[in-house]
């Protein structure tokens, strides 16, 4: 036997024992051609909840820097937070808030070195 007949062989011999239906050749260039096209057309996203995240209220940006601020123990740390923050709350009053929160930390980390 070739080994072609003999994979064939094993596969129509396990399919019987176990009971798997072969409707589908799996070993086809057709059965191939079916999953690529169904898999590009029915994708599932298995992390879609970390990718469909609601996008964060300006207050929680500001109630969330303002903790993290506390938390800054040094300038440039402090200056990274801010950052992330800056545009996030374009267009809101919140980001004149967000700027105090960085200044009055700023001098306290500067009066603490």
């Amino acid at each position: 036997m070739t080994g072609a007949t003999s994979s064939y062989a094993r596969k129509y011999c396990l399919n019987g024992l176990f009971g798997i239906d072969d409707a589908k050749d799996a070993d086809t260039n057709e059965h191939k051609h079916q999953q690529s096209n169904r898999s590009e057309e029915t994708t599932i996203d298995p992390d879609a909840e970390c990718h469909n995240v609601a996008p964060r209220s300006p207050d929680e940006i500001l109630k969330d820097f303002t903790a993290q601020a506390v938390d800054c123990l040094s300038l440039a740390e402090l200056q990274a937070a801010f950052e992330e923050v800056w545009l996030p709350l374009r267009g809101t009053p919140h980001r004149a808030t967000a700027k105090d929160v960085y200044d009055i930390r700023k001098s306290e980390l500067e009066e603490a070195a």
